[in-house]
């Protein structure tokens, strides 16, 4: 069972990592 501040920095760092590859594409 994982705490709500893990699954809230699992879905930070997912979409830092999704918008770092978007402007990396560019």
């Amino acid at each position: 069972m994982a705490p709500e501040w893990q699954m809230k920095r699992n879905m930070l760092s997912l979409t830092y990592m999704t918008q770092w590859r978007g402007i990396t594409l560019i």
